[in-house]
């Protein structure tokens, strides 16, 4: 007889590090803790904000994001040299930042651009015209969807009532154009996949509290649902979009992170927006 591959999955038992919605991605914080999957505390940008460009530099909101989604697209072009590039008045008036830690930024530039050459700021003034805290972004691959992860310089206070953030350019970045779909700022710097949060009947809101036990999935096999834009076949890659339960079929590289998992599909799946066995 041939032999036969059959997929198993174990259940582990967790403590929640903080509000996890089921069916999420969620990684190993400690021994007995886990914490969503490149969870942003706050979401600064999903993509639909509008941000204020320097001399040279426009910046736009079209539909050119991962997977087709609406992005925020920054031209550089001839002229413009260093110095602030763009930056966004924060979602909310003097937003509390001090508990958070960490940068999440999903880019993708049009030239590779050297780690350092471009910064993200807060700033707890206008305009990133005060005080800006500035972390150095990774080195970015022309063409290639980077999920960046930084720590947030700068003491807590200077973020506890921030009001603008953006990107700033210590050295002339030359011309090109970035694609911005996604800036967090989180607690904490988790990426490795521990599983798949049970679904629980129990919560009418189907999210956990702090410090409940939660059951996961966690044999290296889950069932996520795949990008709306997207279709896979079996041991296809995909990749876990930051943030989000979701995998896509683009190639999501990472900088500043260790411990990444691969994933592959196993199963056939035709249609977009539905779920797919994946092993990682």
């Amino acid at each position: 007889m041939d032999p036969v591959e059959i997929q198993t999955t174990i259940t582990l038992s967790r403590v929640a590090a903080g509000a996890i919605p089921f069916g999420v991605a969620v990684a190993r914080v400690g021994i007995e803790s886990v914490d969503i999957y490149g969870k942003g505390t706050h979401v600064l940008e999903d993509g639909t904000g509008v941000w204020t460009p320097s001399a040279n530099v426009t910046a736009t909101n079209p539909a050119t994001g991962l997977d087709g989604e609406t992005a925020v697209f920054l031209e550089i072009a001839t002229g413009f040299t260093t110095g602030i590039v763009a930056y966004r008045t924060t979602p909310t008036a003097n937003l509390v930042l001090s508990l958070d830690t960490f940068w999440g930024l999903l880019i993708k530039a049009s030239i590779n651009v050297a780690a350092g050459v471009l910064t993200i700021n807060v700033d707890e003034g206008a305009a990133l015209a005060t005080a800006p805290q500035p972390s150095n972004i990774p080195a970015l691959v022309a063409g290639e969807w980077t999920y960046v992860q930084v720590a947030i310089t700068g003491a807590t206070t200077t973020r506890d009532t921030a009001n603008s953030f953006g990107i700033v350019a210590v050295s002339d970045p030359a011309i090109v154009d970035l694609t911005i779909q996604r800036v967090t700022t989180n607690l904490a710097a988790y990426y490795n996949i521990a599983g798949i949060v049970k679904n629980d009947e129990a919560r009418d809101d189907n999210i956990s509290k702090q410090y409940d036990e939660l059951t996961i999935i966690g044999a290296g096999h889950a069932n996520p649902v795949v990008d709306d834009a997207f279709t896979c076949v079996a041991e296809q890659p995909v990749y876990f979009v930051p943030g989000t339960g979701v995998v896509s079929t683009t190639k999501i590289a990472t900088a500043g992170i260790t411990g990444i998992r691969s994933a592959n599909a196993t199963q056939d799946q035709t249609t977009a927006g539905k779920q797919t066995g994946v092993r990682f």
